[in-house]
């Protein structure tokens, strides 16, 4: 009896053993299994781009000619799961009109020179041919990602919120802005109309606003990976677009299915 009694407890302390183990965590696998913090991504690149800011000595008789030395491959630091493909530097040209002012963000090859202004770059006659002459393509052709989650994620946020710098007066309605928590759409929900002089969402904009779940979504299939965002924009409200990128070729990214969630408009005419 003694015998059979001390073989239950070693079976039982054998259990008790396997079962700590299978539920103890190590810092490793705590660390593949945490979500990725995407509006932190989100905020800290769009307070970069939205910094680069027109100064009063960059606008002489009301047209924008900036004189900083922002440099666009300062982009990719925020933007940690991308990287250009290797011999390429991204580089921007400027273009100013009457009532308007943006960059226009394109790729070269780091031992050609950069183009001599926007009508250069507008001017291009050839078709992209990305070893041939690359400055005529987009200039994501040529960002490679490191094929994780975050990597397509950061590359859809460059597409839609990278060229945000340097705005001026009716360049300033791209102020698309993906978000990507619950916080950061209470807190949009909150101040809109109260910290600008846009007009404020009606009860019923804010109670359905407050339903749209931001959260990224990316979805790997085969050959492709579709990237699912919700952002938000004073001219249009919130609208939830999902982005199709091939894994084979980052020349296709394509917004597959796009729908507005709650439309509104801020009353603000440029």
């Amino acid at each position: 009896m003694g015998l059979i009694k001390r073989g239950f407890n070693l079976v039982l302390v054998g259990l008790i053993f396997m079962m700590t183990a299978c539920t103890s965590s190590s810092p490793q696998s705590d660390n593949s299994t945490e979500s990725p913090d995407w509006q932190a991504t989100v905020t800290a690149f769009r307070d970069f781009v939205r910094g680069q800011n027109l100064t009063d000595d960059d606008i002489v008789n009301d047209i924008p000619d900036p004189q900083g030395d922002f440099d666009p491959n300062e982009l990719l630091e925020y933007l940690p799961h991308l990287h250009l493909k290797p011999g390429y530097t991204l580089d921007y040209v400027y273009f100013e009109g009457a009532i308007s002012g943006e960059p226009f963000l394109y790729v070269r090859r780091i031992t050609d020179p950069p183009l001599d202004n926007a009508w250069a770059y507008l001017d291009q006659s050839e078709e992209c041919e990305q070893g041939a002459n690359p400055t005529a393509c987009h200039y994501w052709y040529f960002i490679e990602t490191d094929g994780s989650e975050e990597g397509y994620f950061e590359l859809v946020l460059l597409k839609m919120m990278g060229g945000q710098f340097y705005l001026f007066w009716h360049s300033c309605y791209d102020d698309v802005e993906i978000v990507a928590s619950e916080e950061r759409l209470i807190e949009l929900v909150n101040s809109i109309g109260r910290d600008d002089s846009s007009i404020e969402l009606t009860e019923t904009q804010k109670r359905e606003a407050l339903k749209i779940d931001p959260t990224p979504q990316i979805t790997f299939g085969p050959g492709r990976v579709k990237v699912r965002v919700v952002w938000f924009t004073h001219w249009g409200g919130f609208t939830e677009t999902i982005y199709t990128i091939s894994t084979h070729s980052l020349t296709k990214i394509i917004p597959s299915f796009s729908r507005a969630l709650v439309k509104y408009d801020c009353g603000i005419i440029y």
